[in-house]
């Protein structure tokens, strides 16, 4: 299957913020908000910032409750975040499955007006590659220090995943994210170097059910976010990874989808809350990188 050329229309990747509660954990600020459109969905989101560390977004579906369900659960700070976790959620959640009933299904990131059409799109597409795990990670590093400077996670497969990848700290040895940099050719986890015995990929990953993992980077050179999708499945890395690397056309297509489709979004809200004109938009565009802050 081939993948389209993201065009995304000024107007779009508007959405409503249906809740939102903020707390302190430590050091640590944590935010949780409900956000989204009637015609694609709604996500749940967690914002996580510390002293001294990147700041990170985790997004989530919010009507796929087993998901929402183990997000919750495995949440380092649920027991502090419990009644924030309540308020957010639970009446939003009541009110909006009725309001989003008709929810379009959309195929290509063109067709989204928001990240959880994007998420559809993204699931769908890994599902029909012979994947059941996916996660997007949108991230950028500081050009003085090389650092991570902040990430965000689309989330199309198990929570856990997700929450001990930004709190156990992975990505300071994630060899994905550090090939990703630089490069853009898809990467299969088998033809990695070998890593410690101890290494997360190869602890965690079986045991959380991602034994077949091949990595799909994106760039562009107008634009300093770098794209990377993470596709795996539950069997044998042999037969596991071969599937989805069958399918690495239309991944990698997807994964460069993904990134236009943010991107673009980046820029269309920068242009709203400077109040820049169409024209504007595409003359900043001309003149070099924009330099748009992930949330």
């Amino acid at each position: 299957m081939a993948r389209n050329r993201t065009v995304l229309p000024l107007e779009r990747a508007q959405v409503d913020v249906v809740q939102e509660r903020s707390g302190v954990v430590g050091d640590r600020r944590i935010s949780l908000r409900v956000c989204g459109e009637a015609t694609q969905g709604y996500l749940l989101e967690r914002y996580h910032a510390a002293p001294g560390e990147p700041s990170f977004v985790q997004r989530v579906n919010l009507f796929d409750d087993a998901t929402i369900a183990s997000f919750v659960e495995h949440d380092p700070y649920s027991a502090e975040l419990e009644s924030l976790y309540r308020a957010v959620i639970d009446v939003p959640k009541k009110a909006l499955k009725f309001a989003g009933r008709e929810t379009i299904q959309p195929e290509f990131a063109s067709e989204c007006v928001s990240e959880s059409g994007l998420l559809t799109v993204m699931r769908n597409t890994i599902l029909e590659c012979g994947a059941t795990n996916c996660f997007y990670h949108y991230f950028r590093i500081d050009e003085k220090t090389g650092n991570l400077k902040n990430h965000e996670l689309l989330i199309g497969g198990t929570p856990v995943w997700s929450h001990r990848y930004v709190h156990r700290h992975w990505y300071l040895n994630d060899p994905a994210m550090a090939h990703a940099r630089n490069d853009t050719r898809p990467l299969r986890a088998s033809t990695l170097a070998p890593l410690p015995h101890d290494h997360w990929l190869n602890q965690q990953a079986q045991f959380l059910g991602l034994t077949s993992n091949v990595f799909f980077p994106a760039h562009r050179r107008d634009d300093d976010t770098i794209g990377l999708l993470h596709v795996s499945s539950s069997l044998p890395a042999a037969q596991g990874e071969e599937i989805i690397w069958r399918n690495r056309r239309t991944l990698r297509g997807l994964a460069t989808e993904m990134l236009e489709w943010k991107v673009t979004a980046q820029r269309n809200t920068l242009a709203r809350e400077m109040s820049l004109s169409h024209h504007e938009l595409v003359a900043l565009r001309l003149v070099g990188r924009v330099t748009c802050p992930l949330r």
